[in-house]
């Protein structure tokens, strides 16, 4: 099976950041902030490899669905005319 690659790109500030892309091209990670020096791009490239494969799963329950708040419509007070 092919492996993945990294890419080391600048962005539009001039920024280094790397992206993982698959076997058929597709992002499937990215470094998520710029690196003002390449050797830091690197770096984060060197961790990613060094800690990925020992990485455990952990799975996370999806966070609890805001609550809807529902706007009751005040009862219109009859004035008692007397």
């Amino acid at each position: 099976m092919p492996a993945g690659k990294f890419e080391v790109f600048s962005d539009k500030k001039g920024e280094f950041r790397w992206r993982l892309k698959a076997s058929n091209g597709r992002q499937i990670a990215s470094s998520g902030e710029g690196y003002k020096e390449k050797k830091d791009c690197m770096k984060g490239i060197a961790s990613l490899q060094k800690n990925a494969p020992e990485a455990k799963i952990i799975e996370m329950d999806p966070p609890e669905a805001p609550k809807k708040t529902v706007k009751k419509k005040a009862a219109k007070k009859k004035s008692a005319k007397k």
